[in-house]
């Protein structure tokens, strides 16, 4: 089992923040047939489907394979999807936006990955984006000026490569 590390690191809603007691559904990549998770990492006991968050927008969840994630709050609105999800890549916070350039654009390091191929994902306070970033090298993204105009100082940026 790999730790499902979006989870641990935490989501948050399209304003920033923690998605208290939010809940994550999660099936088989690709539909909606329940694929399970676990709350221990030898795989013996099973979560709870939705996954429900902490305070903090955090859980300690389990599994193996690809996943379709449906995240939504507390009053089960959907937040975002996330399909083709692998347990266990490797995402980590670099940092948090601090400066943004003159052109409203920002540049970020990221994991080591290979341009172009869709092994990197880039999530945005906790939700995936599928647009509006270029891949600048195989160890930075560059937003665009759409997302630089909303992304404020503070904002925390993940990137996930498998």
């Amino acid at each position: 089992m790999q730790l499902i590390q979006l989870l641990a690191a935490g989501l948050k809603d399209i304003d920033g923040t923690n998605l208290a007691d939010g809940k994550v559904y999660h099936y088989e990549a690709g539909t909606t047939t329940l694929k399970n998770l676990y709350s221990d990492y030898a795989g013996t006991t099973l979560a709870a489907q939705p996954l429900i968050l902490d305070s903090r927008g955090t859980a300690e969840a389990y599994g193996s394979g690809l996943y379709k994630l449906v995240i939504a709050d507390a009053e089960d609105a959907i937040v975002s999807t996330i399909d083709n999800f692998t347990a266990g890549g490797s995402l980590i916070t670099p940092a948090t936006v601090v400066v943004a350039t003159s052109d409203g654009q920002a540049l970020f390091a990221t994991p080591a990955y290979t341009v172009g191929t869709g092994s990197l994902h880039v999530y945005r306070n906790g939700i995936r984006l599928s647009t509006g970033y270029t891949e600048t090298s195989s160890s930075s993204i560059t937003l665009g000026a759409e997302l630089a105009g909303i992304t404020r100082i503070g904002t925390e940026m993940m990137f996930e490569v498998y």
